[in-house]
């Protein structure tokens, strides 16, 4: 009998020689269909049905579609028509359905979900957007307006009704992201948007 520690099991294991076969062998057939699906362009991947490509984290950047639940190469959306995030956040503060939200939700909620690159760590800031659509939701915005850590900040900031900046100092606060401390940011500004090159989304990546 043999003591084995696979670095994809956490745990010690006891297992004949026929077993050390099989599990190894079931690894190996599970990393292969891995690999197959990767080259024929798994959606984790790229969304493009025709991109084979493999993703590089620290070479490029990829742009997540929240409609389609994909992710994309920089390289394979920039063959669209690019917009501005600047004009791209003009037209969703123009959306009827948006008139009441606060233009800083707005602002980190609608900027490119992004990650790998130069200006993205490897897992991006999805985290953060998703965060920020969350309070998209009136009934949401409302809970947290009501809440103790609110009550204490505008307390705190000497005012009674709560403000754009208190939103940004919620998601900061939720997220952990502290100015000058942590390198990750709220907002990304400058960037270029895309159609998807798939679902075709009035809502740009």
């Amino acid at each position: 009998m043999l003591i084995l520690t696979y670095h994809y099991y956490p745990r010690y294991f006891w297992v004949h020689n026929e077993e050390v076969l099989r599990v190894r062998s079931v690894y190996l057939q599970e990393r292969l269909v891995r690999l197959n699906n990767i080259h024929k362009g798994d959606p984790q991947i790229c969304g493009l049905p025709q991109c084979r490509k493999l993703w590089s984290p620290d070479e490029e950047e990829q742009r997540y579609c929240w409609e389609c639940s994909k992710w994309y190469h920089m390289s394979c959306l920039e063959r669209q028509e690019r917009v501005s995030q600047a004009n791209y956040m003009d037209t969703i503060r123009a959306r009827v359905e948006n008139s009441d939200i606060p233009d800083t939700i707005l602002t980190v909620a609608f900027q490119p979900t992004a990650r790998g690159g130069p200006c993205h760590f490897v897992t991006g800031n999805i985290r953060v957007i998703k965060q920020a659509r969350s309070l998209l939701s009136k009934d949401t915005r409302q809970v947290i307006s009501q809440s103790p850590w609110m009550a204490a900040h505008l307390i705190e900031q000497t005012h009674s009704h709560v403000q754009d900046n208190d939103w940004i100092a919620y998601l900061e606060s939720e997220l952990s992201i502290k100015e000058d401390i942590t390198e990750e940011q709220l907002v990304v500004d400058g960037q270029s948007c895309y159609p998807c090159p798939v679902c075709k989304s009035v809502f740009l990546i």
